[in-house]
């Protein structure tokens, strides 16, 4: 029916928002440590780890959600690709 069509529709949307907006906030992460990288504010490869790891620990929440909703939207894909064929 139309109604279940766009339910999933809906929810593909909502997916793939929750997956920009997590994006959106590592990314953002990301980009104050390159600055800190090239304002010579990290000289080492051990401070280099350090911030990666902290990073890595303060958006874990993020990250796992990244993964969570790039599998559903692979899912996704992978259906419809299969769909197209037949």
């Amino acid at each position: 029916t139309e109604e279940n069509s766009n339910s999933w529709k809906i929810e593909v949307d909502r997916q793939l928002a929750g997956y920009s907006k997590h994006l959106e906030k590592l990314e953002h992460k990301l980009i104050e440590l390159s600055h800190s990288i090239k304002e010579n504010k990290i000289v080492s490869d051990k401070e280099l780890h350090s911030q990666i790891e902290s990073i890595r620990k303060e958006n874990k929440e993020y990250i796992s959600k990244i993964i969570e909703h790039g599998e559903v939207v692979e899912s996704i894909s992978t259906i419809a690709k299969y769909l197209k064929k037949i």
